[in-house]
């Protein structure tokens, strides 16, 4: 989330809205809080949402509460003054997501394409979005090396600020690396959509 927040220019004051209260999603509001930013987060899950807060979240838009694109897009506009978030950051791993998150932008704004890393999976997707309102995307999966030192310098840095043991769901010995990848993979195979109503 380092890496990403950086090659999107977030900075000092400006509005995040970040869609996805997993890991990816917690990490961010802590990143972006450190930037200076106001952070608007999208899920609809109440232990995301509790954790979200722990982690200093400044508005949650619940899209059990907000159940359409448009609502949720019209709740982000009236967060940011009738604009819409400057910076976006998908971490929901749902296609729909990704074609919901231009609604939530200002014109102008970047976006950083985090969480879809599954191939095959699509959504519909309108590109005037991006083009009438000059959005500017930016995929990342790899991040550059030196970003593990600077990862390992912000965590010791913010560790007493956020409740990052929260986000540890289990633990194996070196030895069981295959049996923690095997169950990971079990877990994002059975992982539900974050993003119900895209569309309506």
């Amino acid at each position: 989330m380092l890496f990403g927040l950086e090659e999107v220019g977030l900075s000092y004051g400006e509005t995040v809205v970040i869609q996805g209260g997993g890991g990816l999603g917690q990490n961010a509001i802590a990143v972006a809080n450190e930037f200076g930013a106001e952070t608007i987060l999208v899920e609809g899950v109440d232990e995301r949402i509790e954790r979200a807060r722990d982690f200093g979240v400044d508005h949650v838009v619940d899209f059990r509460e907000h159940d359409t694109v448009e609502a949720r897009a019209e709740r982000v506009a009236e967060l940011t003054n009738g604009r819409g978030a400057d910076v976006g950051v998908e971490v929901a791993g749902v296609p729909d997501a990704f074609a919901e998150g231009p609604h939530l932008l200002r014109n102008g704004a970047r976006y950083l394409e985090i969480g879809n890393i599954t191939p095959g999976h699509t959504t519909e997707f309108d590109p005037a979005l991006l083009t009438r309102k000059n959005i500017e995307v930016t995929p990342t999966m790899h991040y550059d090396p030196w970003y593990l030192g600077k990862g390992l310098d912000f965590l010791s840095r913010t560790v007493e600020t956020y409740p990052y043991a929260e986000l540890i769901d289990a633990e194996f010995d070196l030895v069981d690396v295959s049996t923690a990848l095997q169950k990971a993979d079990a877990r994002e195979m059975t992982r539900p959509s974050l993003v119900p109503g895209h569309g309506r």
